[in-house]
């Protein structure tokens, strides 16, 4: 792990994640001082998790926006793919010239830009996106893939035989793309499961997406909680667990003075007790960390009997 510099408190980074669209946050579990680390620990050890440092534990996380798909193209792999993304939880942008194929009737849950396809793709739609490029023919494919590839992205996926990505990666060339510019497109995109029909090619595309999202990612966070942080609060994430618990490492639940409440670590009578001890956290500050075994005696008492364990931490957040 990278040395550690100045401690950040909770406004700061929320203005850092505001900013980038994700941040990774290091908490000494000892004191509740967080730091932020730069992102090639993802590369060091799956997150998020606790790790021991210097003779210090810290819970270590990746803080990020909603991961957004921006596809390039509205046609019928289009069509079935933005139905498996929305369900699997993904915000889905799509971008077409056509009337009669981007429209809201035809993609009810995902924003639609009908525009020409360089005007759309040049917009800013933060570092946490992943493009895929599946448009009615090679010429707007190669006008799509020019447009972002040179754009802070997850993923960049060109859809098309071995003929077309042979054709795309000699004009990229021609226009003076390098290799390592190039060899950062999936193309052909999607991992090969033998596909055939539009669902099994969408399938096979949004295989691919969570493979690359999912790399050293022991659990899934709640980074777009922080959006919500605006007064005196308590921030509640399970740093922890093992066995069978509802909600995995780094769930986070935001509990405020009165008791009201955005997000969730599972419900049920464990969630309660955490929300009485966060309302007392957010008026007096402070940190509370515990572990509940959910098969002993306190288990029971929490209505929990599922077996395994949960480690919570509560951390106050002062409004100034």
């Amino acid at each position: 792990m990278s040395v550690l510099d100045r401690s950040y408190n909770f406004f700061e980074i929320q203005d850092l994640f505001l900013k980038n669209g994700s941040v990774i946050v290091a908490t000494d579990l000892g004191n509740g001082k967080k730091y932020v680390l730069d992102e090639k620990i993802l590369n060091e050890v799956k997150i998020p998790s606790i790790l021991n440092y210097n003779n210090r534990e810290y819970f270590i996380e990746n803080l990020s926006e909603k991961v957004k798909i921006v596809v390039a193209g509205a046609g019928h792999v289009s069509y079935v793919f933005a139905q498996i993304a929305n369900t699997i939880g993904f915000d889905v942008v799509i971008v077409d010239d056509r009337k009669e194929f981007a429209n809201k009737e035809r993609f009810e849950k995902a924003t639609v830009l009908c525009d020409d396809f360089e005007k759309a793709l040049s917009k800013d739609f933060g570092s946490n996106v992943y493009y895929v490029i599946m448009t009615r023919g090679h010429k707007d494919d190669y006008r799509a893939l020019k447009t972002v590839i040179r754009k802070k992205s997850k993923y960049i996926g060109l859809m098309g035989s071995r003929r077309k990505v042979a054709l795309a990666k000699n004009n990229l060339l021609e226009d003076g793309f390098n290799e390592n510019e190039i060899k950062k497109v999936h193309m052909p995109i999607g991992i090969d499961i033998g596909a055939i029909t539009p669902a099994e090619i969408a399938i096979s595309i949004i295989a691919e997406i969570i493979s690359v999202e999912n790399k050293n990612v022991k659990d899934k966070g709640d980074g777009e909680i922080l959006k919500h942080i605006k007064e005196n609060s308590a921030m509640v994430t399970i740093i922890d667990k093992s066995g069978s618990a509802p909600r995995g490492t780094g769930s986070k639940m935001l509990v405020f003075e009165d008791g009201s409440i955005v997000g969730t670590i599972g419900g049920g009578a464990l969630e309660g007790r955490a929300i009485e001890i966060g309302k007392e956290i957010a008026k007096k500050g402070g940190i509370f960390i515990k572990d509940y075994s959910l098969s002993n005696n306190e288990a029971s008492e929490l209505g929990m009997v599922c077996g395994g364990n949960v480690k919570i931490m509560i951390e106050g957040i002062k409004y100034e």
